[in-house]
């Protein structure tokens, strides 16, 4: 397990994050709902007055999902 620090939250940071997650097949939706749930995560700590980087959840931008990147989703019939 990695310990990070509120300063350690930034452009680089997200980027790695988004590598890591590609690398292990990661479809874009699936990535997008990991920085979605990153940024809310950062932004709840914001209210509770936690995090001392105050641009912590700027760098979070969600990729945008072509029709390509979405598959057929598959239904389990009898």
């Amino acid at each position: 397990m990695h310990k990070f620090g509120w300063a350690d939250i930034d452009c680089a940071f997200v980027s790695r994050y988004i590598n890591y997650l590609q690398r292990h097949d990661c479809m874009a939706k699936v990535v997008n709902k990991h920085l979605t749930n990153q940024k809310a995560l950062i932004n709840v700590a914001f209210v509770d007055g936690v995090p001392d980087n105050q641009r912590a959840a700027a760098p979070i931008v969600k990729k945008k999902i072509e029709d390509r990147d979405k598959v057929v989703e598959i239904y389990l019939t009898e």
